[in-house]
């Protein structure tokens, strides 16, 4: 996570993160879990809730 990034910059990042992920992003990923989680004011995060995820049959 990050502030904002000046407009100017922000295709250069796109691009390094778009090289630097499009290993993972080739692979299936499953999911069993969802976790929203939130910013405390120091800055620390917390999970204020965490469902698992799973089909309805």
């Amino acid at each position: 996570l990050t502030g904002k990034i000046p407009e100017d910059f922000r295709n250069k990042v796109k691009d390094e993160i778009e090289n630097f992920f499009q290993p993972v992003l080739q692979q299936k990923i499953n999911l069993s879990e969802l976790a929203l989680v939130g910013e405390a004011k120091d800055g620390n995060f917390y999970v204020i809730r965490q469902m698992p995820l799973a089909l309805k049959t």
